[in-house]
């Protein structure tokens, strides 16, 4: 398990070097936090993981209702910036931009880090 958490560690690390964003977790799908890395001082961690990954299983329930399959990503743009959430296996990968975070780049980036976190899962 300790291998696992290393390499998720490296997968976050590698989404907060790109320009634009700020904060990267995985929380899991009821909420808690399993690994998050942010490049502000004050950012509440636990409060994106529990927000984001009820956002998610609300549209997972909405897309099973609607027989529209489940949400691969929700994109949401806020005054500050894009935030990027994704199933990823059994968790919930968070990807959060500032104002000049480019929204495409951020959907790319975390489509490429959801496959990775599934497998450090």
């Amino acid at each position: 398990m300790a291998t696992a958490t290393a390499n998720l560690k490296e997968v976050l690390a590698e989404l907060t070097k790109k320009p634009g964003v700020i904060a990267a977790c995985v929380a899991s799908r009821d909420g808690f936090v399993i690994e998050g890395l942010t490049s502000e001082e004050e950012f509440d961690m636990d409060a994106l993981g529990a927000f984001t990954s009820s956002a998610l299983i609300g549209w997972e329930t909405f897309g099973t209702d609607a027989s529209a399959g489940g949400p691969q990503m929700l994109l949401v743009e806020f005054e500050s910036g894009p935030i990027a959430v994704s199933p990823a296996g059994d968790a919930v990968l968070v990807v959060m931009g500032n104002r000049l975070c480019n929204l495409g780049r951020l959907r790319i980036e975390a489509s490429r880090a959801r496959e990775a976190v599934a497998a450090c899962l």
